[in-house]
């Protein structure tokens, strides 16, 4: 009589637990679907064939690999493809403030120059580094006390790389060193 109480209620478990399991994965089944029939806009492709991913496909078998943080331009490559922008331009404290985003490109040398009419340029030299995932030119910072003239200056970087030189003027020249200092 035991024995067949111990059997029948194991009988019950197995079916308990196969009963819940079911309704685990209806209800997981359900959800899954329901968030995969999200529409995705026109421009997302979700295809994984060949065609689909033919730009991805030549990148793979190009011999001259991407640029990235990792590798940079491979020596002696042609950089085809550098840009240089100046982020910020202001005064900050008591310095002028200036900061940099490079795309396409390593290192190089980075030159900074602050230019008033009548007045001498003021220049500023380092290397591009890593910064959060980019390459800049470290953040320039001038002492305003170094500045002849309080006006308006001028802002404008240069960068050399393998002997090709690229530039960038801020878009809000010119930058007004007001106040006391």
């Amino acid at each position: 009589m035991n024995y067949m109480k111990i059997k029948f209620n194991i009988v019950v478990l197995v079916a308990v637990i196969l009963v819940v399991a079911a309704a685990i994965y209806l209800l997981f089944d359900k959800l899954v679907l329901t968030h995969s029939s999200t529409k995705l806009p026109p421009n997302v492709v979700t295809s994984t064939s060949p065609a689909a991913n033919s730009l991805n496909n030549k990148r793979k078998s190009s011999s001259s690999p991407a640029v990235t943080l990792n590798t940079g331009p491979s020596k002696g490559s042609a950089l085809t493809n550098v840009t240089l922008a100046i982020t910020r331009a202001s005064v900050v404290g008591n310095s002028l403030e200036v900061g940099t985003i490079i795309n396409g490109a390593s290192s190089g040398t980075c030159t900074l120059s602050a230019s008033q009419s009548g007045q001498a340029t003021l220049v500023r030299t380092d290397k591009v580094v890593t910064q959060n995932n980019s390459y800049v030119c470290p953040v320039f910072s001038i002492p305003v006390s170094q500045f002849p003239d309080r006006g308006n200056w001028n802002v404008s970087v240069k960068l050399i790389v393998n002997g090709s030189s690229y530039s960038a003027k801020w878009a809000s020249n010119p930058v007004h060193l007001s106040g006391s200092y």
